[in-house]
């Protein structure tokens, strides 16, 4: 094996299995499974909501036509759209602070673990770069979106000249 072929397939990156993503996903809701649960409750919730409302529209239009013998009336079934939308829209606003406060605890403990790697792990040395640009790099990206790139990228804060923030970090410390 030549030296040019065992330098780049020391740098090319590794590739996992799904068995191995998924038992990595496994061990991130292990970590805040209150937090996972109760994201998974309220979103569902959320999401099943809308079934109700079209039961309720159907029983609103069937007591119009007069196919409901008694039932609670017209009045009842807008009250329980009512009721149903303003549940909906608070499960809304507590379904985003708790993934907000999963989604955080979740980069934190990447952001951790990472720094700890680099810094504890084998091999571990300073970065080549400023104090300013490692803080950066763990605390998002770098560099600002650019605006000549797609809709998805511009959503997403991506750029085609953006980089993962680690990926930087393996190369300073294998090579």
């Amino acid at each position: 094996m030549s030296s040019d072929s065992a330098a780049s397939s020391a740098t090319a990156p590794r590739r996992l299995s799904a068995r191995a993503t998924v038992a990595f996903l496994w061990r991130l809701g292990r970590f805040a499974p209150r937090l996972l649960f109760a994201n998974i409750l309220i979103w569902g919730l959320y999401h099943t909501l809308p079934i109700t409302l079209g039961l309720i529209a159907r029983e609103f239009f069937n007591t119009l036509e007069g196919k409901v013998a008694g039932g609670i009336g017209i009045w009842g079934l807008l009250g329980l759209l009512v009721v149903v939308g303003a549940t909906r829209a608070m499960l809304f606003l507590v379904g985003v602070v708790a993934w907000t406060t999963h989604l955080h605890t979740i980069h934190t403990l990447l952001r951790k673990n990472m720094l700890g790697w680099l810094i504890e792990g084998p091999g571990a040395r300073a970065l080549p770069d400023s104090s300013g640009e490692a803080v950066s790099r763990f605390k998002g990206m770098s560099r600002k979106p650019t605006i000549g790139s797609t809709s998805s990228s511009i959503r997403l804060g991506w750029s085609s000249t953006r980089r993962w923030p680690w990926s930087s970090c393996t190369r300073s410390i294998r090579g």
